[in-house]
């Protein structure tokens, strides 16, 4: 259904804020950037007070939602000419912190979990991390691919997805 995606985050979630908890700091173990999207804010945004809450604690860095069928203006939103208006999507938020998420990435150890559909959303948060990665220094897509093969294998790229 939708916004079920998040789910998994949530135990994960949880055990990030027992950590911060148990260890006394003011902040969770690194830095923790959730994309959160789905059609419409109400009725498909599960978990909004509890990630709401995760983030006013600290246990979350930044939650950033995108909300793809509450165009301000939906008269307006749709496709002209193979190009996305006011249609807001997951992958749309990357370029917004793309400097630190690729920091996060490349030269903090850190960790990309994609959950949801896999029809569509998983490839082109796939193909916005490329971009984003590209946009850090790497040089090419193919070096953008191979890096995200490398944390695949290294268990720091993992996709639960369905179709």
């Amino acid at each position: 259904g939708p916004g079920t995606g998040v789910a998994p985050f949530m135990g994960f979630l949880l055990e990030r804020r027992v950590l911060r908890e148990r260890e006394g700091r003011g902040g969770a173990p690194g830095p923790a950037h959730l994309f959160f999207g789905c059609q419409h804010r109400f009725g498909d945004f599960l978990f909004d007070r509890e990630l709401r809450g995760l983030e006013d604690d600290g246990t979350l860095t930044k939650l950033h939602t995108a909300f793809s069928r509450d165009a301000t203006d939906s008269a307006s939103a749709g496709e002209w000419r193979s190009v996305r208006l006011n249609v807001n999507y997951v992958q749309d938020l990357f370029y917004s912190c793309a400097g630190e998420i690729s920091d996060i990435i490349l030269n903090r150890g850190g960790h990309v979990y994609v959950c949801g559909d896999g029809k569509a959303m998983a490839a082109d948060v796939h193909r916005e991390l490329v971009a984003t990665l590209q946009g850090a220094g790497l040089k090419t897509a193919e070096a953008a691919e191979e890096q995200l093969r490398k944390l695949a294998k290294e268990g720091r790229y993992q996709k639960e997805i369905w179709y």
